[in-house]
């Protein structure tokens, strides 16, 4: 198959989106199908771009543009590509495409609808405008969870028959930095990660208030480690440990590469994730790559992905998610299972199998659209 992907996400930082976006098209080439993706300006960079994809880049800078370079230009390319299929792998798709295209789009979660109160009021927006018309307009609507299935057929019930669980490519960061397990610590008391991008749905304000309540001898003993981009709308987590009292057991890094991500997942005693809304939580299976337990929360598709790797926390009870980081940080026997549990759980995601049910919804929407006909 020929395959036109809207690229638009790897013009800002990398983020989870893209990399989602370059593995599954890294994939997909290497199963023999061919690849262009259309950007409405240069990526943000060119490292992590799949070396044998065409791509096919405008002069679209910013909001605006990526609108405009969407409604003009983006589907005037596709036609002259002549390709077999058109993939939205983040929530759209462009107006104006050729009818007798086959068109998939991916869903990652309905957060719009789910939790609106923890979202941009630009991107709220657009996804109440753009969203909706993208699933009805599919032949396919993959979804990165069954959690995420089911809020589409809740909201969307016209779709069900169309609907594809397509999980997200995990790769295994273990593999991309041979050695980390045997890597010198970064600190030297055992701490508990924190993966994601710092804003309201993430829950890290919760985070830090749990492990100010943990007893003091515990708090003396461990570490909380922030990693992740900066987002909205919230508050520094190191501003925020400093009116807890524990400004000296919380260490805050930005935005870290797959290199250093390894490592801190390697020497992580667990993750936590009290997040109030996840598509998948795609930290919760990279962490267990490296049989590190995972403390997340009971809803939406986190029970789902963690199985039975990690301790359940209800995210608006601080004291809740308190009492999983004391359980283990002191129960050795309890850490040592969930580790193995953990491990095994994270063999159900690969890059392969997500390549496979990907090209699998990519054919069906093909076979659509020639039925259309």
């Amino acid at each position: 198959m020929h395959i036109a992907v809207d690229g638009r996400n790897l013009v800002s930082e990398l983020s989870g989106l893209s990399r989602y976006l370059l593995e599954i098209s890294a994939a997909l080439s290497g199963r023999g199908h061919e690849i262009s993706i259309l950007l409405p300006a240069d990526p943000s960079t060119r490292s992590a771009l799949p070396a044998d994809v065409h791509l096919d880049i405008a002069r679209f800078n910013g909001a605006m543009g990526r609108f405009l370079w969407s409604a003009s230009l983006l589907p005037a390319r596709v036609r002259r590509l002549n390709a077999d299929v058109f993939w939205g792998p983040a929530h759209r798709l462009p107006p104006f495409l050729p009818a007798s295209l086959a068109r998939v789009v991916t869903i990652h979660d309905l957060v719009w609808r789910r939790v609106p109160e923890t979202m941009r009021l630009k991107g709220l927006i657009a996804e109440r405008m753009l969203m909706g018309p993208a699933i009805r307009q599919a032949d396919i609507v993959c979804a990165v969870s069954q959690a995420t299935v089911g809020d589409i057929v809740e909201y969307f019930p016209g779709v069900r028959d169309r609907v594809r669980l397509v999980p997200p490519p995990v790769a295994a960061l273990s593999e991309k930095s041979a050695g980390l397990r045997n890597a010198r610590r970064r600190f030297e008391e055992p701490y508990v990660l924190f993966v994601g991008t710092i804003e309201p749905r993430k829950n890290v304000e919760g985070l830090i208030a749990a492990f100010a309540q943990l007893p003091a001898a515990t708090r003396a003993a461990c570490r909380l480690v922030i990693c992740g981009g900066r987002g909205w709308r919230s508050r520094e987590p190191a501003v925020l440990a400093g009116e807890a009292g524990i400004a000296d057991r919380v260490t805050v890094i930005g935005h870290a590469g797959d290199e250093e991500l390894a490592s801190l997942y390697a020497g992580a005693r667990c993750l936590a994730l009290p997040s109030f809304h996840e598509g998948f939580g795609l930290p919760i299976v990279e962490a267990q790559r490296f049989g590190v337990p995972v403390i997340t929360s009971d809803r939406s598709s986190m029970p789902e992905v963690a199985g039975e790797g990690g301790l359940l926390v209800d995210p608006n009870d601080p004291r809740s998610i308190s009492a999983a980081l004391e359980r283990l940080f002191h129960d050795d026997a309890l850490h040592a299972d969930l580790s193995s549990r953990a491990l095994a759980n994270s063999a159900r995601f690969s890059v392969e199998r997500s390549a496979i049910a990907m090209e699998e919804a990519l054919e069906a929407a093909v076979v659509a659209t020639r039925r259309r006909r």
